[in-house]
């Protein structure tokens, strides 16, 4: 396959080297492999556990043996996105790869920039010979972006450094300082299904904003869970409401913009109409500022079965009673949420209800606080609840030696000054700080732009920047 960056440049060798191996979430098995196979050909001591994160051990180069070690650290899934209509399949097919306007893009899928650039950059120093740094432990993760599954796993007597550089990051002159801990939950609850024996109405909400949870969360955008139950509460006052199918949301960590459901009423359909129409109102004056285009509909529908009027009313409670949103802000860091919950899913499955939620704080405190409400909602209506994924949150340092040794190196590369970013997502370094309380920790990364999506692209200007950067400050510590 003919090579489409200059192969000269170590970096830029690796990371299409990557494109050509799949590396799909929880498809890491093959890559994780290769990566033993480069150690053993550099005479690098490795460890590969059973989730097949990989740990590449370099010693420190002459003069900076007495330094002490550092870590950096890197994931090598990616996310696995395609535009409609195209064939490539993740698992076997190597990405299309082509350059425009200084950018690298795939054809018609992700790039996987996030995060291949770190793994390639870290590939690249465990090779050079003709660098400065201490003692290296390279650290290539397993299911970052399906809830940290492999950072999770890993064991602290992998490693003596107490200095982390993560390379998940893709500002191209950004570091996070802070990132919120996440949990995320399964809720589910058998149903009795029987016969309609009323009026059926499918009911459709859509024109919602939505967006990621852990981004736009304190944006006030409608959630179209909440809202179409808000709509089946106030409903289910004037009569008898009972569930049928339903669908709402794709993924626990956005905010869903869109659901449909099937559900019977014995009220006259005036009184249904008139429900609508007030909630209506109420919701858009609510949302007039953020999700002003929200739309409700109602039309007949057929409804071969539906729920027992018991399963009915309480899943309706459940939903409109559930905990979710924005829940607290930063006093320190103006705008900064650090505590919230999303309701990303709800669906018929299975004979029954499935759902999934998305909680976030930037203290566990705060998670911890969420799943007690959570827990005790989930209890009073019947509801099943098992939490399938746990991101630690990494909490802001006043005193960082390395935040602050990048900062100044990076002003000597770029003559620019480093941005800190202090966010609500989730970020593998809270497992790290989790791991070694005493770890310190800081990330630098090159840009990339439209992460997650078929439109990604890397810049290859600051995949050399980032790269002198890195170099400097390794030689620096």
């Amino acid at each position: 396959m003919e090579r489409v960056l200059d192969a000269s440049i170590p970096y830029f060798r690796h990371f299409e080297d990557m494109t050509r191996i799949p590396h799909g979430s929880s498809n890491e098995m093959e890559y994780s492999n290769y990566l033993v196979s480069w150690a053993k050909e550099h005479n690098l001591r490795y460890v590969q556990d059973e989730l097949y994160n990989v740990v590449i051990y370099k010693p420190a180069t002459p003069g900076y043996e007495n330094h002490p070690p550092v870590m950096l650290q890197g994931h090598i899934d990616m996310v696995c996105a395609k535009v409609p209509g195209s064939t490539h399949d993740f698992a076997k097919d190597p990405l299309d790869l082509y350059v425009e306007d200084g950018f690298l893009r795939a054809r018609g899928t992700t790039l996987g920039g996030d995060d291949g650039v770190g793994v390639a950059y870290m590939l690249a120093l465990l090779e050079a010979q003709d660098l400065s740094h201490p003692a290296l432990e390279c650290v290539f993760t397993v299911q970052e972006e399906t809830g940290c599954a492999g950072a999770a796993a890993l064991k602290a007597d992998y490693f003596q450094a107490r200095r982390m550089i993560g390379l998940d990051d893709v500002g191209g002159g950004t570091s996070y300082v802070t990132s919120a801990g996440s949990q995320i939950s399964a809720l589910t609850r058998t149903c009795t299904w029987e016969a309609p024996a009323a009026p059926a109405y499918a009911m459709e909400v859509n024109g919602l904003l939505g967006g990621h949870s852990g981004v736009e969360i304190d944006k006030e955008r409608g959630n179209a869970i909440k809202l179409g139950f808000q709509f089946l509460y106030e409903l289910k006052k004037q009569g008898t409401v009972q569930l049928g199918e339903m669908s709402f949301g794709s993924v626990n960590n956005a905010i869903p913009n869109y659901g449909k459901a099937v559900f019977t009423c014995d009220a006259p359909a005036e009184t249904v109409a008139s429900v609508l129409d007030a909630c209506m109102q109420t919701f858009r004056r609510e949302l007039e500022f953020s999700d002003k285009d929200l739309a409700i509909t109602l039309t007949p529908a057929q409804a071969e079965q539906v729920m027992s009027k018991t399963d009915s009313q309480e899943i309706i409670d459940f939903v409109r009673f559930l905990p979710n949103g924005l829940f607290h802000t930063s006093m320190r860091f103006p705008e900064l949420p650090t505590s919230s919950s999303n309701l990303g899913v709800l669906r018929t499955q299975d004979g029954g209800l499935y759902a999934e939620t998305c909680a976030r704080g930037a203290l566990m405190s705060y998670l911890y606080s969420t799943e007690e409400e959570h827990k005790l909602i989930c209890q009073l209506y019947h509801i099943n609840r098992e939490v399938t994924g746990l991101v630690a949150p990494f909490d802001y340092v006043e005193h960082s030696p390395i935040r602050d040794a990048l900062a100044k190196v990076f002003h000597q590369v770029t003559g620019r000054e480093l941005k800190p970013l202090f966010v609500h997502g989730g970020l593998e370094a809270g497992y790290f700080k989790a791991l070694s309380p005493d770890m310190d920790i800081a990330t630098i990364g090159p840009l990339v732009l439209d992460e997650h999506m078929t439109t990604e692209r890397l810049s290859l200007d600051s995949f050399q920047e980032i790269w002198k950067v890195l170099v400097a400050l390794l030689a620096s510590l």
